[in-house]
């Protein structure tokens, strides 16, 4: 299994880690998604970013400090950093073989800020039993679109954001603001098709891609009915339409 190469490289047994997420209702994120989708050397992760659920914050973070023998070296945040979208909590935890940022949610749903990422290359995450991708034509090509709204947001007073999105131009992803950026786009339904970064979008809308993390076979689960609970996110990667 792909992922449990991924992560003995950190010295973590990934089915410990599942069932970790699994308890917490928590997702992995970042650099290791899009390595287990594309799995090339450029795309090697360097740490491992778990995004919980506000109410979950402290349980897991202690349960992961147990189970890995992880050290809390959380830095106290930049005053000159603005805010990550709904995060209440990000906290650093090492040991000598692995990373852990653990971003924890400002309210009971981990995926919000997901959802709000500085581009489409990394609107997704690993559950307990799948991996899903929100831009998948995009991403499986090695095509990345700014997500506007969140680099306005964001990135106004600080070029963090710059350096995260020219990380991924490093590793090969072609990136641009609009869709029709790519002539394979060309003559495509502004608003309407999933890629366009006007049209309206969901974790539950069908337009995504799922694949199992037990026999890498796309299925219909949607893990994102459970870690949502209730409430459906929405978003766009342009503001306005």
């Amino acid at each position: 299994m792909k992922l449990d190469n991924i992560l003995n490289r950190f010295g973590v047994s990934s089915k410990k880690l599942l069932l970790i997420l699994d308890l917490h209702r928590s997702v992995i994120s970042g650099s290791i998604a899009v390595e287990f989708a594309l799995p090339t050397a450029s795309l090697f992760s360097r740490d491992i970013d778990i995004y919980s659920p506000r109410s979950h914050g402290n349980n897991i973070r202690a349960l992961l400090m147990e189970q890995f023998g992880l050290v809390d070296v959380t830095r106290p945040r930049n005053p000159d950093y603005p805010p990550v979208p709904f995060l209440h909590e990000m906290y650093t935890l090492c040991n000598k073989h692995s990373r852990f940022h653990l971003m924890v949610s400002d309210d009971d749903n981990p995926l919000e800020p997901i959802a709000h990422f500085h581009s489409s290359v990394v609107i997704n995450y690993i559950s307990s039993s799948e991996a899903y991708y929100a831009y998948p034509d995009l991403t499986f090509n090695m095509r990345n679109i700014i997500n506007s709204f969140s680099y306005i947001r964001v990135s106004r007073d600080t070029g963090n954001t710059d350096r995260a999105i020219d990380k991924y131009v490093r590793r090969g992803f072609a990136t641009g603001a609009e869709l029709h950026d790519w002539p394979e786009f060309t003559g495509h339904e502004c608003g309407v098709h999933p890629s366009c970064p006007k049209t309206s979008r969901s974790f539950r809308d069908g337009f995504g891609y799922r694949l199992s993390l037990q026999d890498r076979a796309v299925h219909s689960f949607d893990s994102s009915e459970r870690i949502e609970g209730e409430s459906e996110i929405r978003w766009r990667l342009f503001p306005r339409v």
